[in-house]
């Protein structure tokens, strides 16, 4: 940084009108290296696994609700965002629609909090917790659904439109409601919650 450097004197300017002074380079070095620090501290290292999914997942217990305390925890968001990079890469060789925490073993334990990952975003959705869906009285369109989760493949009837409420897992804004009003997009986000809840099957 040449502005760091020290200058020749010179004859015809008085010394305090220096651009920088060396307590100026170190204050702002250390800054610097303070940003820098906190950028590393801030990274996930944990390692996760993703699983393969598979009929016998639905054994497993249902997904836990997310809490304002989790919600508002830096280090959480931190891993949240680094699951939500892991599943980008897989949704690039693999050819699933929707990924659950099911699919996620964060350091060698299977994830429990209410998580869903679309591969291709749906209503600008890519991943979301605690959803939860408000069927409203008017659902009264039907969409056969062919669904399948491991190596099982079944037809489900699902009920259109509703209200889905959800965190946005990049964003971790307050409580979001979008309408779902096509069957495509019912099928998908249907499916997700009974994975989720451990109902699929």
């Amino acid at each position: 940084m040449k502005y760091c450097q020290s200058r020749p004197p010179n004859l015809y300017r008085e010394q305090s009108h220096t651009r920088f002074s060396k307590a100026n380079c170190l204050y702002f070095g250390s800054i610097f290296l303070i940003l820098i620090s906190f950028a590393f501290f801030l990274r996930d290292t944990t390692p996760v696994i993703f699983v393969k999914p598979t009929i016998s997942d639905m054994l497993l217990d249902q997904a836990d609700s997310v809490d304002s305390t989790k919600l508002n925890d830096v280090y959480w968001r931190v891993s949240i965002r680094h699951i939500n990079d892991m599943l980008t890469q897989v949704c690039e060789h693999e050819s699933y629609m929707v990924l659950t925490n099911k699919n996620i073993k964060p350091d060698n334990t299977r994830m429990k909090e209410n998580y869903i990952y679309f591969c291709n975003p749906i209503s600008n959705i890519q991943s979301m917790i605690n959803a939860r869906i408000v069927l409203s009285k008017s659902a009264n369109n039907q969409v056969r659904c062919k669904e399948t989760y491991g190596t099982k493949t079944k037809t489900v009837i699902r009920h259109y439109p509703f209200s889905l409420k959800y965190i946005d897992a990049s964003s971790f804004a307050n409580q979001q409601t979008k309408i779902i009003r096509t069957g495509k997009e019912a099928c998908t986000i249907l499916h997700a919650l009974d994975v989720v809840n451990s109902v699929w099957d």
